[in-house]
């Protein structure tokens, strides 16, 4: 369980591949940026994010694959569980001086209107997002280190 309703981002470390300095941005169909670092926050963070949202539909999330996308230098995708729909952002963090570091949060999947009335007291009630999340990555081969924190490690 999450120690605390405070801590609703999970940090881990991916043991899976990672794309090397000479594979970033050389093939076209996959550039993003002409930028090193936001290619490779791209291509670095597209197979975690695609493998934790498998993990997720395996847990019985209905996910909708066709909402992964890069945003904000975050894959990111929906999903729904009893009825509520999530937003989940996964990302490549800087951590302790390695680079197969990532961090994965879930939101409330509002329109605009209902986000702007939302209280974020009710931040609380995403546990069952991030019980699944903790499920989902617990249960993932390539994922170590997993942790539970309230502010994303610079």
């Amino acid at each position: 369980m999450i120690n605390s309703n405070a801590e609703l981002i999970a940090t881990f470390t991916w043991m899976g591949r990672l794309p090397a300095d000479e594979e970033i941005g050389v093939d076209p169909t996959t550039r993003y940026s002409a930028d090193f670092g936001e290619q490779w926050a791209y291509q670095a963070g597209q197979p975690v994010a695609t493998a934790v949202l498998q993990a997720i539909r395996n847990l019985g999330a209905v996910v909708n694959t066709k909402s992964l996308q890069f945003d904000e230098h975050a894959w990111n995708f929906t999903f729904v569980l009893d009825r509520r729909s999530y937003l989940v952002f996964v990302q490549w963090i800087g951590r302790e001086g390695r680079n197969n570091s990532f961090a994965m949060q879930a939101f409330f999947h509002e329109g605009c209107i209902a986000s702007l009335f939302r209280s974020h007291k009710r931040d609380h009630e995403l546990g069952a997002a991030c019980e699944l999340i903790r499920k989902a990555l617990k249960s993932h081969p390539l994922v170590t280190d997993l942790e539970w924190v309230s502010e994303i490690p610079s």
